[in-house]
Protein backbone atom coordinates (compact mmCIF):
# COMPACT_ATOMS: atom_id res chain seq x y z
CA UNK A 1 0.00 0.00 0.00
CA UNK A 2 2.70 2.12 1.14
CA UNK A 3 4.52 1.48 -2.12
CA UNK A 4 1.89 2.06 -4.51
CA UNK A 5 1.17 5.45 -2.17
CA UNK A 6 4.81 6.66 -3.02
CA UNK A 7 4.72 5.22 -6.56
CA UNK A 8 1.91 7.90 -7.66
CA UNK A 9 3.60 10.50 -5.90
CA UNK A 10 6.84 9.61 -7.09
CA UNK A 11 5.09 10.07 -10.81
CA UNK A 12 3.12 12.95 -10.01
CA UNK A 13 0.03 10.59 -10.92
CA UNK A 14 -2.54 12.76 -8.76
CA UNK A 15 -5.75 11.62 -9.97
CA UNK A 16 -4.79 8.51 -9.08
CA UNK A 17 -3.55 9.46 -5.42
CA UNK A 18 -7.00 10.79 -5.22
CA UNK A 19 -8.76 7.82 -6.26
CA UNK A 20 -5.95 5.75 -4.40
CA UNK A 21 -7.35 7.31 -0.73
CA UNK A 22 -10.81 7.31 -2.00
CA UNK A 23 -10.51 3.72 -2.72
CA UNK A 24 -9.15 3.13 0.61
CA UNK A 25 -11.69 4.99 2.67
CA UNK A 26 -14.33 2.08 1.50
CA UNK A 27 -12.49 -0.07 3.54
CA UNK A 28 -10.94 1.82 6.79
CA UNK A 29 -13.07 2.15 9.85
CA UNK A 30 -14.60 5.03 11.56
CA UNK A 31 -12.13 7.08 13.49
CA UNK A 32 -8.55 8.55 12.93
CA UNK A 33 -7.74 6.84 10.46
CA UNK A 34 -10.72 7.72 8.31
CA UNK A 35 -10.05 11.24 9.15
CA UNK A 36 -6.38 11.17 7.85
CA UNK A 37 -7.44 9.40 4.73
CA UNK A 38 -10.01 12.03 3.83
CA UNK A 39 -7.58 15.02 4.95
CA UNK A 40 -4.67 13.25 2.54
CA UNK A 41 -7.28 13.10 -0.16
CA UNK A 42 -8.45 16.38 0.31
CA UNK A 43 -4.91 17.84 0.26
CA UNK A 44 -3.96 15.95 -2.78
CA UNK A 45 -7.35 17.53 -4.42
CA UNK A 46 -6.58 20.87 -3.25
CA UNK A 47 -2.87 21.61 -3.90
CA UNK A 48 -2.16 19.05 -6.94
CA UNK A 49 -5.54 18.56 -8.45
CA UNK A 50 -6.89 22.41 -8.01
CA UNK A 51 -10.02 21.10 -6.81
CA UNK A 52 -10.86 22.87 -3.97
CA UNK A 53 -14.82 23.20 -3.42
CA UNK A 54 -14.37 19.18 -3.53
CA UNK A 55 -11.48 18.93 -0.94
CA UNK A 56 -13.27 21.22 0.99
CA UNK A 57 -16.51 19.08 0.94
CA UNK A 58 -13.91 16.42 2.82
CA UNK A 59 -11.98 19.02 5.29
CA UNK A 60 -15.86 19.94 6.17
CA UNK A 61 -16.63 16.33 6.92
CA UNK A 62 -14.03 16.06 9.05
CA UNK A 63 -14.33 18.55 11.33
CA UNK A 64 -17.92 18.46 11.78
CA UNK A 65 -17.35 14.71 13.20
CA UNK A 66 -14.23 15.75 15.01
CA UNK A 67 -13.53 20.13 15.81
CA UNK A 68 -10.11 18.90 17.08
CA UNK A 69 -8.71 17.19 14.01
CA UNK A 70 -5.40 19.18 13.75
CA UNK A 71 -4.64 17.89 10.00
CA UNK A 72 -7.61 19.39 8.63
CA UNK A 73 -7.62 22.93 10.22
CA UNK A 74 -4.13 22.93 9.80
CA UNK A 75 -5.21 22.79 5.89
CA UNK A 76 -8.17 24.80 6.26
CA UNK A 77 -6.13 27.48 7.57
CA UNK A 78 -3.27 27.11 4.60
CA UNK A 79 -6.37 27.44 2.32
CA UNK A 80 -7.02 30.59 3.04
CA UNK A 81 -4.82 31.54 0.60
CA UNK A 82 -7.30 30.81 -1.61
CA UNK A 83 -9.12 34.31 -2.59
CA UNK A 84 -12.29 32.97 -4.27
CA UNK A 85 -12.57 30.07 -1.49
CA UNK A 86 -12.27 32.27 1.29
CA UNK A 87 -15.57 33.16 2.43
CA UNK A 88 -16.56 28.86 2.95
CA UNK A 89 -13.55 28.58 4.33
CA UNK A 90 -13.59 30.98 6.85
CA UNK A 91 -17.27 29.81 8.05
CA UNK A 92 -16.24 26.39 8.37
CA UNK A 93 -13.18 27.67 10.34
CA UNK A 94 -15.65 29.60 12.60
CA UNK A 95 -17.92 26.59 13.73
CA UNK A 96 -14.21 24.72 14.50
CA UNK A 97 -13.24 27.33 16.41
CA UNK A 98 -16.59 28.66 17.71
CA UNK A 99 -17.17 24.53 19.24
CA UNK A 100 -13.24 24.40 20.08
CA UNK A 101 -13.50 27.84 22.00
CA UNK A 102 -10.36 28.86 20.44
CA UNK A 103 -11.40 32.71 20.72
CA UNK A 104 -8.57 34.15 19.35
CA UNK A 105 -8.26 32.24 16.06
CA UNK A 106 -12.49 32.79 15.98
CA UNK A 107 -12.06 36.35 16.18
CA UNK A 108 -9.22 36.17 13.29
CA UNK A 109 -11.55 34.64 10.34
CA UNK A 110 -14.41 37.11 11.50
CA UNK A 111 -12.34 39.75 11.11
CA UNK A 112 -11.47 38.24 7.56
CA UNK A 113 -15.21 37.42 7.01
CA UNK A 114 -15.56 41.35 7.55
CA UNK A 115 -13.27 42.16 5.07
CA UNK A 116 -14.91 40.37 2.36
CA UNK A 117 -18.17 41.18 2.76
CA UNK A 118 -19.98 44.12 0.89
CA UNK A 119 -22.93 44.17 3.31
CA UNK A 120 -22.77 47.00 5.68
CA UNK A 121 -25.55 44.73 8.38
CA UNK A 122 -23.36 41.69 7.80
CA UNK A 123 -19.86 43.96 8.50
CA UNK A 124 -22.15 45.87 11.25
CA UNK A 125 -23.04 41.96 12.91
CA UNK A 126 -19.32 40.77 12.52
CA UNK A 127 -17.52 43.52 14.25
CA UNK A 128 -20.27 43.27 16.93
CA UNK A 129 -18.90 39.75 17.54
CA UNK A 130 -15.77 40.53 17.49
CA UNK A 131 -16.09 43.09 19.97
CA UNK A 132 -18.03 41.14 22.03
CA UNK A 133 -15.79 38.05 22.50
CA UNK A 134 -12.73 39.96 22.92
CA UNK A 135 -14.61 41.68 25.86
CA UNK A 136 -16.02 38.93 27.09
CA UNK A 137 -14.09 36.00 26.04
CA UNK A 138 -10.44 36.98 25.22
CA UNK A 139 -10.70 40.27 28.01
CA UNK A 140 -9.11 42.61 25.33
CA UNK A 141 -10.50 45.46 26.31
CA UNK A 142 -8.56 47.89 23.29
CA UNK A 143 -9.84 45.53 20.95
CA UNK A 144 -13.02 45.56 21.74
CA UNK A 145 -13.25 49.01 21.94
CA UNK A 146 -11.95 49.96 18.65
CA UNK A 147 -14.51 47.12 17.02
CA UNK A 148 -17.57 48.86 18.81
CA UNK A 149 -15.92 52.01 17.12
CA UNK A 150 -15.95 50.63 13.89
CA UNK A 151 -19.10 49.31 14.10
CA UNK A 152 -20.78 52.51 15.83
CA UNK A 153 -19.25 54.41 12.26
CA UNK A 154 -21.23 51.78 10.07
CA UNK A 155 -24.27 51.64 12.16
CA UNK A 156 -24.15 55.38 14.29
CA UNK A 157 -28.14 54.70 15.15
CA UNK A 158 -27.21 51.82 17.00
CA UNK A 159 -27.62 52.63 20.91
CA UNK A 160 -26.19 49.24 21.68
CA UNK A 161 -22.56 50.46 20.27
CA UNK A 162 -22.69 53.39 21.14
CA UNK A 163 -23.53 52.67 24.89
CA UNK A 164 -20.41 49.99 24.57
CA UNK A 165 -18.10 52.79 22.72
CA UNK A 166 -19.11 55.60 26.16
CA UNK A 167 -18.99 52.80 28.38
CA UNK A 168 -15.17 51.58 27.23
CA UNK A 169 -13.80 54.72 26.30
CA UNK A 170 -14.35 55.67 29.68
CA UNK A 171 -13.13 52.39 31.48
CA UNK A 172 -10.08 52.81 29.00
CA UNK A 173 -9.90 56.74 29.51
CA UNK A 174 -9.34 56.66 25.40
CA UNK A 175 -10.61 59.53 25.50
CA UNK A 176 -9.57 61.03 21.63
CA UNK A 177 -10.25 57.61 20.08
CA UNK A 178 -13.83 58.05 21.41
CA UNK A 179 -13.87 61.70 20.32
CA UNK A 180 -12.94 60.11 16.83
CA UNK A 181 -15.74 57.70 16.82
CA UNK A 182 -18.54 60.81 17.71
CA UNK A 183 -17.39 62.61 14.96
CA UNK A 184 -17.10 59.95 12.16
CA UNK A 185 -20.15 58.44 13.63
CA UNK A 186 -21.81 61.80 13.14
CA UNK A 187 -20.10 62.21 9.81
CA UNK A 188 -21.99 58.91 9.01
CA UNK A 189 -25.24 60.09 10.07
CA UNK A 190 -28.10 60.81 8.01
CA UNK A 191 -28.44 64.97 8.11
CA UNK A 192 -32.33 64.37 7.93
CA UNK A 193 -31.82 62.56 11.49
CA UNK A 194 -32.14 65.23 13.75
CA UNK A 195 -32.87 63.09 17.11
CA UNK A 196 -29.19 61.09 15.59
CA UNK A 197 -27.04 63.91 14.88
CA UNK A 198 -28.02 65.69 18.18
CA UNK A 199 -27.19 62.89 20.22
CA UNK A 200 -24.21 62.18 18.67
CA UNK A 201 -22.91 65.81 18.71
CA UNK A 202 -24.13 65.73 22.59
CA UNK A 203 -21.60 63.26 23.17
CA UNK A 204 -18.65 64.80 21.19
CA UNK A 205 -19.64 67.71 23.01
CA UNK A 206 -19.74 65.96 26.68
CA UNK A 207 -15.88 64.04 25.46
CA UNK A 208 -14.58 67.56 24.38
CA UNK A 209 -15.97 69.64 27.62
CA UNK A 210 -15.50 66.81 30.29
CA UNK A 211 -12.63 64.94 29.35
CA UNK A 212 -10.40 66.36 26.36
CA UNK A 213 -10.76 69.66 28.20
CA UNK A 214 -10.58 71.34 24.53
CA UNK A 215 -12.96 74.60 25.41
CA UNK A 216 -13.11 75.72 22.19
CA UNK A 217 -14.18 72.59 20.23
CA UNK A 218 -16.61 71.56 22.83
CA UNK A 219 -17.90 75.43 22.63
CA UNK A 220 -17.79 74.64 18.32
CA UNK A 221 -20.05 71.17 19.30
CA UNK A 222 -22.31 72.65 21.40
CA UNK A 223 -23.14 75.73 19.16
CA UNK A 224 -23.12 72.68 16.26
CA UNK A 225 -25.93 71.05 18.84
CA UNK A 226 -28.19 74.09 19.47
CA UNK A 227 -28.20 75.36 15.57
CA UNK A 228 -29.21 71.70 14.55
CA UNK A 229 -33.07 72.27 16.63
CA UNK A 230 -32.77 75.92 17.41
CA UNK A 231 -36.42 75.92 18.59
CA UNK A 232 -36.57 72.16 20.30
CA UNK A 233 -35.57 72.92 24.71
CA UNK A 234 -35.30 69.54 25.37
CA UNK A 235 -32.34 68.87 23.19
CA UNK A 236 -31.26 72.87 23.44
CA UNK A 237 -31.21 72.81 27.11
CA UNK A 238 -27.90 70.78 27.44
CA UNK A 239 -26.37 73.26 24.78
CA UNK A 240 -27.46 76.39 26.40
CA UNK A 241 -26.16 75.44 29.48
CA UNK A 242 -23.01 74.46 28.75
CA UNK A 243 -22.45 77.49 26.18
CA UNK A 244 -23.38 79.70 29.10
CA UNK A 245 -20.38 77.82 31.60
CA UNK A 246 -18.06 77.83 28.57
CA UNK A 247 -18.80 81.91 27.50
CA UNK A 248 -18.15 82.52 30.97
CA UNK A 249 -15.22 80.75 31.74
CA UNK A 250 -13.85 82.21 28.29
CA UNK A 251 -15.06 85.99 29.54
CA UNK A 252 -17.03 86.02 26.15
CA UNK A 253 -19.77 88.20 27.32
CA UNK A 254 -21.79 89.09 24.13
CA UNK A 255 -21.80 85.32 23.37
CA UNK A 256 -23.06 84.63 26.70
CA UNK A 257 -25.84 87.17 26.75
CA UNK A 258 -26.65 85.47 23.46
CA UNK A 259 -27.38 81.98 25.14
CA UNK A 260 -29.09 83.06 28.43
CA UNK A 261 -31.80 84.95 26.34
CA UNK A 262 -32.13 81.46 24.41
CA UNK A 263 -32.35 79.98 28.19
CA UNK A 264 -34.86 83.07 29.17
CA UNK A 265 -37.29 82.33 25.68
CA UNK A 266 -37.62 78.17 27.11
CA UNK A 267 -37.98 79.39 30.64
CA UNK A 268 -41.51 79.58 32.12
CA UNK A 269 -40.49 79.58 36.43
CA UNK A 270 -40.48 82.72 37.59
CA UNK A 271 -37.96 82.94 40.26
CA UNK A 272 -35.79 81.37 36.78
CA UNK A 273 -36.85 83.94 35.05
CA UNK A 274 -36.27 86.93 37.23
CA UNK A 275 -32.37 85.74 37.92
CA UNK A 276 -31.78 85.17 33.95
CA UNK A 277 -32.73 88.64 33.65
CA UNK A 278 -30.66 90.47 36.41
CA UNK A 279 -28.06 88.27 35.24
CA UNK A 280 -28.28 89.92 31.56
CA UNK A 281 -29.03 92.90 33.13
CA UNK A 282 -25.73 93.18 35.27
CA UNK A 283 -23.24 92.04 32.01
CA UNK A 284 -24.50 94.46 29.79
CA UNK A 285 -24.02 97.03 32.07
CA UNK A 286 -21.00 96.05 33.92
CA UNK A 287 -19.14 94.15 31.55
CA UNK A 288 -20.39 95.07 27.92
CA UNK A 289 -20.34 99.12 28.79
CA UNK A 290 -24.26 98.71 26.77
CA UNK A 291 -26.48 100.98 29.15
CA UNK A 292 -29.46 100.85 26.39
CA UNK A 293 -29.39 97.38 26.34
CA UNK A 294 -28.92 96.89 29.86
CA UNK A 295 -32.03 99.43 30.50
CA UNK A 296 -34.12 96.94 28.25
CA UNK A 297 -33.26 94.10 30.30
CA UNK A 298 -34.09 96.20 33.84
CA UNK A 299 -37.14 96.67 32.16
CA UNK A 300 -37.82 93.15 31.01
CA UNK A 301 -36.70 92.34 34.82
CA UNK A 302 -39.31 95.49 36.42
CA UNK A 303 -42.35 94.12 34.20
CA UNK A 304 -42.08 90.63 35.31
CA UNK A 305 -41.33 91.81 39.31
CA UNK A 306 -42.76 95.63 39.45
CA UNK A 307 -41.51 95.09 43.23
CA UNK A 308 -37.53 94.45 42.25
CA UNK A 309 -35.24 97.05 44.23
CA UNK A 310 -32.70 95.78 41.90
CA UNK A 311 -34.39 96.24 38.64
CA UNK A 312 -35.47 100.08 39.94
CA UNK A 313 -32.26 101.04 41.55
CA UNK A 314 -30.46 100.05 37.94
CA UNK A 315 -32.86 101.84 36.17
CA UNK A 316 -32.89 105.06 38.17
CA UNK A 317 -28.92 104.31 37.95
CA UNK A 318 -28.52 103.89 34.28
CA UNK A 319 -31.38 107.37 33.85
Amino acid sequence: VRALERHYRDGERWEDLAGFYAARLEHAPDGAAFASLKVQQAEVRARELAQVDTALDLLEEVVATDPEQSEAISLLELLLTEDEKRRRITEILEGVYQRTTRWKDLVTVLLIRRDLSEDRFEQVELLTRVARLSEEQIEDLDTAFYRYCDALRLEPGALELSDAVKRLGEQLEQWEAEATAWQEALEAADEDDVALRGRLLAELARLQDERLDTPEDATESYQQLLALDPDNPESGMVAVKALARLHEAAQSWQELVEVLRKELSWISDQEQRLELLSRVGRIQEDLLEQPAEAIGSYEALLGEDPSSAEALDALERLY
